[in-house]
């Protein structure tokens, strides 16, 4: 490296500065994230935790598709579904009662959610181990 070649201290500030600031809403976008994340798991809409992050919900999404590869929606219906699977074989309830912890309006909601995302029937699921 040449003198030419060298920055000069204001120039090596301002590359400084850009560095912090790319870290800082790096950090700050991955916490918006999992507070995203936290609030879809508990039932908020994606409407409200948009808000709740202080972005749009298009901005959500784009956020989503970064860092989790999917949508906001399509994380909570995955969410429900993990609660549902924990409910029904780490509880005694019953698959209504399973669906209905895990935040279930009804039990063909739950079908069309296992179908979706599991190819399987709510009963099959019920006789799957792994």
């Amino acid at each position: 490296m040449n003198a030419d070649d060298e920055l000069t201290p204001e120039q090596a500030s301002r590359q400084a500065v850009t560095a912090v600031t790319a870290d800082l809403e790096y950090w700050a976008s991955s916490a918006a994230v999992v507070e995203a994340v936290r609030l879809l798991d508990r039932g908020a809409s994606v409407a409200s935790t948009a808000e709740r992050a202080f972005v749009s919900e298009r901005a959500l999404q784009r956020r989503f598709a970064q860092d989790i590869g999917y949508g906001p929606k399509t994380l909570q219906r995955v969410l429900r579904f993990q609660r549902f699977l924990r409910a029904l074989h780490g509880t005694d309830a019953d698959l209504a009662g399973a669906a209905a912890l895990a935040g279930y309006a009804d039990q063909s909601h739950l079908s069309r959610e296992t179908r979706r995302l599991a190819d399987l029937s709510p009963l099959q699921l019920t006789q799957w181990r792994h």
